[in-house]
């Protein structure tokens, strides 16, 4: 088990932290005009699966979600119960980029651990010899002595 949990270290070894970095896009219109559509097309989404009509407002959207504050909720309360609702204003559409690219970047995230793990048993499947295994092993934990027993 010890053996396991080494190597297993050895893969999640954690990325050193970036700095903190503000963000800037210019848009053509016609840009505009797509991130717009795609925003009123979520407005639809989320007013339809809290059983609303299209074009609800946020108060509509929080008061049918039980966000925190009810129909007078903040954007971030609202998002909590994701129940936001984008304004069809340039901040808006800011909202609703952000918001879109954050939520990519979770999903992404989400899964990046069992596709390293993936990655990292099909590697060491490749591996010839068990002795190529075991001097990998040996080489990363000179405490095991005779190589290692994992993804056997």
């Amino acid at each position: 088990m010890k053996k396991v949990l080494i190597a297993l270290a050895l893969v999640f070894a954690a990325v050193p932290a970036l700095a903190q970095e503000t963000y800037s896009i210019a848009a053509t219109a016609p840009q505009v005009t797509r991130v717009d559509r795609a925003r009123l097309k979520q407005n639809s989404n989320t007013c339809s699966r809290l059983l609303l009509a299209t074009g609800c407002t946020q108060a509509q959207a929080c008061v049918a979600a039980n966000a925190v504050g009810g129909a007078s909720c903040t954007q971030a309360q609202a998002r909590a119960r994701n129940a936001e609702i984008f304004a069809a204003t340039q901040p808006g559409r800011e909202s609703f980029v952000f918001s879109t690219v954050v939520d990519k970047v979770q999903e992404f995230t989400a899964t990046a651990a069992v596709d390293d793990l993936v990655a990292t048993r099909i590697w060491w499947t490749t591996l010839a010899t068990r002795a190529q295994k075991d001097a990998i092993c040996t080489a990363q934990t000179p405490s095991l002595g005779n190589g290692c027993e994992i993804f056997q």
